[in-house]
């Protein structure tokens, strides 16, 4: 798929911003501070309706125009060719941002999605729009929390899997619920066994979540095996290793926190998802009391994590910059391989300051493994010289403004 026209109104430093856009290599150039990466956050919001920079949707709203309005509108319109029914089908999206401040001095945000003029929710529009993201911030999903790790497997399996959104939305609300009822049961001395409703509901969803994500990241490994993205040089090899959270790992034991071992032991799964959910059921059922006493469930897919090994030592402990940004390149590599392989779709690539810190060959095969999965690329520098210029014919090159693009 690629973009024709995208257009931002209020939103973060753009107060009216738009450019037509045709397939092929578009290098947006600018100085740092210019809005660059907030171009991009903008064609990748249109994914998943959700910022990897931004925890609430507030946070994109035009701040100087908030403080002057109690009403303000934010919206980013996008029309965008997609390959359906074996052909190219033009579409529209728009979502749109309403924030208010009531006389109480209460900040409230309300968000509305159009799909070719018609409102859907967040989960029927998921992924009609099809992008992959690389930000240089993005390397703290390699050395940062487990948190981070799992919003982005999220944030990345929901587009190309509508039945795993529908299955985070109601774990997670079978989650409330049982913490809810935790708190109510230490407060009451009530029998434990009220829990089982919400552990069949827990263990149902979550399954498919866990299993989901394993099948995931044994594919992933499998695309960066086959390609030879997952080489770091010397002979060392990049491995993502899943850890769920099933009360069988020293992870559980406090929090996440404890200090990782020299090697990183693999979590072993049942052969299927009925065995995993069985697996999880007796677990939730185990924990009964520890999660009591503690007050929330203690384990269960909102706990899980997966980590980046070289040589079986976790990259995050052990690994330099240079190799978290080549797992992090490597990581994107393969989401976008797999969301063509899964989906059929080509997804437009955002890549921003991807060739900063990389050696003329290493930008070269970087811009080479991306071409063969994306009809649309666009890559933000301070620097165009960087770029290797001889690769494509259909190289754009554009100035960033503050109301669009023009030629450099």
């Amino acid at each position: 798929m690629y973009f024709t026209h995208l257009a931002l109104e209020h939103f973060r430093r753009f107060v009216f911003w738009e450019h037509a856009f045709t397939p092929g290599i578009h290098l947006i150039v600018g100085p740092n501070a210019r809005g660059k990466t907030t171009l991009l956050e903008a064609a990748s919001y249109l994914t998943t309706f959700s910022s990897f920079l931004a925890r609430q949707p507030r946070e994109l709203v035009n701040q100087t125009l908030a403080l002057q309005n109690p009403l303000l509108v934010t919206r980013l319109r996008a029309t965008f060719q997609r390959e359906e029914d074996g052909g190219q089908r033009e579409r529209r999206i728009e979502v749109r941002l309403i924030w208010r401040r009531e006389p109480t001095g209460q900040v409230r945000t309300q968000k509305e999605i159009l799909v070719d003029g018609v409102k859907r929710t967040a989960a029927e529009a998921l992924g009609m729009v099809q992008t992959v993201l690389f930000l240089p911030h993005m390397l703290h999903i390699v050395d940062g929390g487990p948190e981070l790790r799992r919003r982005y497997l999220n944030l990345s399996i929901a587009p190309g899997d509508p039945q795993y959104a529908h299955a985070l939305a109601q774990y997670t609300k079978a989650l409330q619920q049982r913490n809810a009822l935790l708190k109510v049961l230490w407060e009451n001395r009530g029998d434990l066994g009220q829990l089982e409703i919400w552990d069949q509901v827990l263990s149902q969803h979550g399954a498919y979540l866990i299993w989901t994500r394993y099948r995931t990241l044994q594919r992933w490994n499998l695309l960066a095996d086959e390609r030879g993205w997952n080489r770091l040089g010397n002979g060392e090899v990049l491995r993502l290793v899943y850890w769920p959270s099933l009360g069988n790992g020293p992870e559980e034991e406090n929090n996440h926190q404890v200090p990782l071992p020299f090697h990183v032991p693999e979590v072993s799964l049942p052969s299927s998802e009925k065995g995993v959910r069985q697996m999880l059921l007796e677990r939730l059922r185990q924990r009964r009391p520890i999660d009591l006493q503690r007050g929330h469930t203690t384990i269960g897919p909102h706990r899980d994590d997966f980590r980046f090994l070289v040589s079986g030592m976790d990259l995050a402990t052990f690994g330099s910059r240079g190799q978290m940004r080549s797992a992090l390149l490597m990581l994107k590599l393969v989401e976008a391989a797999w969301y063509h392989g899964k989906t059929g779709v080509r997804p437009v690539i955002l890549l921003d300051e991807v060739l900063a810190e990389l050696d003329a060959n290493r930008r070269r095969r970087v811009m080479e493994a991306f071409l063969d999965f994306g009809e649309q690329i666009w890559v933000t520098t301070t620097e165009p010289d960087l770029f290797p210029h001889d690769l494509v014919e259909n190289l754009h090159i554009w100035r960033l403004q503050d109301r669009g693009l023009e030629p450099w």
